[in-house]
């Protein structure tokens, strides 16, 4: 196990290869602790997450947020309140924060703008927009006001959805968006989701390639969720235990990537754990405040971090992972 070569070494098959092997789970997870440890140590990052949208204008088949979703409970922060209620949590001692909605064109180029350069002038803090795909003078703009970092989702990477010619359009798009965002000086975060519709070994093996090619900096290793109201709903889900074995291999193959345990938690509490013993060094609590939080508990209905002090998370989850 200690001789996977790096990502820019492997095929595709040989990807394949160490994903069918049921042999090597533990192995691969006792390799992706030791590689996390030499390039992060033992203690576990806290990155607050407001996620101050849930409107969004894209139709993707897998997600609750759909646009075509018409049982959803919609609802936007004002800038004012966005920023409050970061400020009320840096004030707590966290310093980085992921800025979170669906595409949601409301809020314009100016307005995230004013949200990002307010917040940089104001406190000591970093600064992750996820806010879908924009446009470049977007992204431009958001820089010159003080982000670091912007993660944009590819997901849609298996061969069904790439074979519907408007979705491959959008993934081409993507890849576009990820590379003009590093020219930018942005580091970038992308995703992956495990357990679509008809996806295979080699879909996923091509995703990996993909992600070394882009130089990703965070990645996100999603089970598959089929969320009610949307066309995937009578799908199985995701398999958990397979999601964690990629994402044992994602952190050996990109051994100084972030990678979060927080999509894990949408399965039970207890695959966090097993999500950082798999390799994942970041966790992202949620701080959207009240009267909102209630709706976002619609779309993650076993999510313990929401409602959770995110101070307090941290010391918790650094004091049980010691």
């Amino acid at each position: 196990m200690n001789e996977i070569k790096n990502i820019e070494n492997l095929s595709v098959e040989d990807i394949v290869e160490i994903l069918k092997n049921p042999d090597n789970t533990s192995s691969l997870a006792e390799l992706a602790t030791k590689v996390k440890k030499i390039n992060f140590g033992g203690g576990l990052k806290v990155s607050a997450l407001l996620e101050f949208s849930n409107h969004c204008e894209e139709t993707c088949y897998f997600c609750y947020y759909r646009d075509e979703n018409f049982s959803l409970n919609r609802f936007r922060m004002t800038p004012e309140e966005i920023i409050s209620a970061i400020l009320n949590v840096s004030n707590k001692g966290i310093k980085d924060f992921i800025i979170e909605s669906g595409q949601d064109s409301f809020y314009d180029t100016d307005m995230i703008s004013y949200i990002v350069y307010t917040l940089k002038q104001t406190s000591d803090i970093s600064i992750t927009l996820s806010l879908g795909k924009r446009g470049f003078d977007e992204y431009k703009n958001w820089k010159y006001a003080g982000a670091e970092k912007y993660i944009l989702p590819l997901d849609q990477t298996g061969k069904t959805l790439l074979e519907q010619p408007e979705e491959n359009k959008n993934f081409e798009q993507r890849i576009r968006h990820l590379q003009y965002l590093k020219r930018l000086g942005y580091q970038t975060g992308s995703s992956i989701i495990v357990g679509l519709p008809e996806q295979t070994l080699s879909d996923l093996a091509n995703d990996l390639i993909l992600i070394g090619k882009l130089e990703i900096n965070t990645l996100l290793i999603n089970p598959f969720i089929p969320y009610p109201f949307t066309p995937y709903q009578n799908q199985k889900a995701g398999n958990v235990e397979f999601a964690l074995k990629l994402l044992s291999l994602c952190r050996i193959l990109f051994p100084k990537s972030t990678i979060p345990a927080s999509p894990f938690l949408h399965f039970g509490s207890d695959v966090q754990t097993k999500a950082i013993e798999a390799g994942a060094n970041t966790v992202y609590p949620y701080i959207t405040p009240p009267p909102y939080l209630n709706k976002l508990k619609i779309a993650y209905p076993k999510d313990f971090r929401i409602g959770f002090d995110p101070v307090e998370y941290s010391y918790r989850l650094n004091t049980d992972i010691q």
